[in-house]
C-alpha cells in the first residue's frame, strides 16, 4: 500500500506578461514567455535558449528567464537542467524568493532533502508569510522522520491560508507516522471538507482506518477513491488489501486483479494477490505473482515478507524462516507488520514494537512448523 505525499510546484506561468517590456528587444524572449504560457514547454525551452545565448538582457532579466526555462524544464521532469537554471536565477538574482522555493522543491524531487530544506529557508527568510514554503519544507522534514518539525510547518502553513487542504492532509500523515491516529483522522476529514474530490485524502483516511481495524469504514474510503479515480490502480488494490484483511479472499483477488489489469507493473497489487492467493491455496500463482512484484521492486522488505509466507505454505520451513529474516533485516516496519500478524494468529504475546527479538524469532520458527495456520 502507498503512502502518498503531496509537493507543490510553483510555476510562475502568470508573470509571463511582467517583463515583456524588457524582451521586445529579443523576440526569442517574448516568443519563449508565450509558448511556456500555453504548455508548449518543448518550443519554449527552445526560444528561451535562442534568448539567453543572445546575451544583453539585465541581470532582472536574465533571472527571469532561467526562472522560466527552469520551469518548461520541471514540467518535463529534466531536473538536472530545471536545476541548473535556477542556479542561474538565483545567481543573477539572489532575492528571488520564487526561484529559491523552486529550486527546493526540484532538489527534493531529486532526492537532495537536506538541499531542499535549505532552499525553504531562504525563501521563509526572505518572506515569512510565504505558504507554500512552509508546505513543502513540512514535506521534506516529513520525509526525514522529524514529525514535530513537519507538524509545525504544516501548521503555519494551514495558519497563513486555512483552506489548504494538502497541508491538513500532509499533518494527517506526520500524526498518523507518531501513532497519534485520532489526530490523523480528524486532518483527513478536515481535508476532505476542504475539498471534496480530494482522491488522496480518502485513500490516506482509508489506510488509517484499516490500520486501526475499522475495515468497513476503510472499505467505504476505499469506494469513493474508486469513484473519483476509476483509472487508478491503488482505488482497488487498497481495496483489496482491505478485503483480504477481512478474510474475503475472493473478493480480494477480484479486485487485484481489477488494479493488475490497469497497470501490469504494480508491485503492490501483484503482492496483494499473491497474499491472497496464498490464503485461497494457489500457491503456485501466488508464487508466480510474487516473484514478479520482486521483479519490479527488488529488495522489498513487504514483498520479501510475503514470499517467506507463500514458501511456509509450500512446507519450504528454513527457507520461510530465512526468508522473513532477510524481510526484517533494516526495516522495522516490517517487523512490526509481522509481529501484528502473529499476535492476531495467536503466535506472539508480545507488542509491536519493531524489534528483533529471541520472542519473536520463536513465534516465528513455531507458525512455520505449524505450516502457516489461519494464514
Amino acid at each position: 500500500m502507498r503512502f502518498p505525499l503531496f509537493v507543490q510546484l510553483l510555476f510562475m506561468s502568470t508573470l509571463v506578461t511582467v517583463l515583456a517590456a524588457q524582451a521586445q528587444d529579443h523576440s526569442a524572449c517574448q516568443l519563449g514567455l508565450e509558448a511556456q504560457d500555453r504548455g508548449e514547454h518543448q518550443r519554449a525551452i527552445g526560444q528561451l535558449s535562442l534568448c539567453l545565448d543572445a546575451g544583453g538582457l539585465s541581470a532582472e532579466s536574465a533571472a527571469f528567464f532561467h526562472f522560466v526555462r527552469a520551469s518548461a524544464f520541471a514540467d518535463l521532469e529534466a531536473y538536472e537542467l530545471a536545476l541548473h537554471d535556477f542556479n542561474e536565477a538565483v545567481y543573477y538574482a539572489p532575492g528571488n524568493i520564487d526561484a529559491y522555493h523552486d529550486r527546493g522543491v526540484i532538489h527534493h524531487l531529486m532526492g537532495n532533502i537536506d538541499a531542499a530544506i535549505a532552499d525553504f529557508d531562504r525563501a521563509i527568510a526572505l518572506d515569512s508569510k510565504d505558504q507554500f514554503a512552509f508546505a513543502n519544507r513540512g514535506i521534506a522534514y516529513l520525509d526525514k522522520g522529524l514529525h514535530g518539525k513537519a507538524i509545525a510547518d504544516f501548521n503555519r502553513a494551514i495558519a497563513l491560508y486555512g483552506g489548504d487542504a494538502y497541508s491538513l492532509h500532509n499533518r494527517g500523515i506526520a500524526y498518523q507516522e507518531r501513532g497519534q491516529m485520532s489526530l490523523a483522522i480528524a486532518d483527513f476529514d478536515k481535508a476532505i471538507r476542504w475539498d471534496p474530490s480530494m482522491v488522496l485524502a480518502y485513500e490516506s483516511r482509508g489506510l488509517a482506518l484499516q490500520e486501526m481495524g475499522l475495515l468497513e469504514r476503510a472499505i467505504a474510503d476505499f469506494d469513493k477513491m474508486v469513484s473519483l479515480a476509476p483509472d487508478d490502480p491503488y482505488a482497488y488494490s487498497n481495496r483489496g488489501w482491505a478485503y483480504r484483511e477481512k478474510g474475503e479472499i475472493e473478493r480480494a483477488i477480484a479486485e487485484f486483479d481489477r488494479a493488475i489489469a490497469l497497470d501490469a507493473s504494480n508491485d503492490d497489487a501483484l503482492n496483494g494477490r499473491a497474499y491472497a492467493r496464498a490464503a485461497a491455496g494457489d500457491l503456485e500463482g501466488a508464487r508466480a505473482d510474487v516473484d514478479k512484484a520482486l521483479s519490479l521492486r527488488p529488495g522489498d522488505p513487504h514483498i520479501t515478507d510475503t514470499l517467506g509466507d507463500v514458501l511456509c505454505r509450500q512446507g519450504q520451513t528454513e527457507a520461510a524462516l530465512a526468508t522473513w529474516h532477510k524481510s526484517q533485516d533494516g526495516s522495522p516496519e516490517a517487523i512490526v507488520s509481522k509481529q501484528k500478524k502473529l499476535s492476531k494468529v495467536g503466535f506472539y504475546e508480545g507488542s509491536p514494537d519493531g524489534k528483533s527479538s529471541t520472542a519473536l524469532d520463536a513465534a516465528l520458527e513455531a507458525w512455520a512448523e505449524a505450516g502457516c495456520p489461519d494464514f
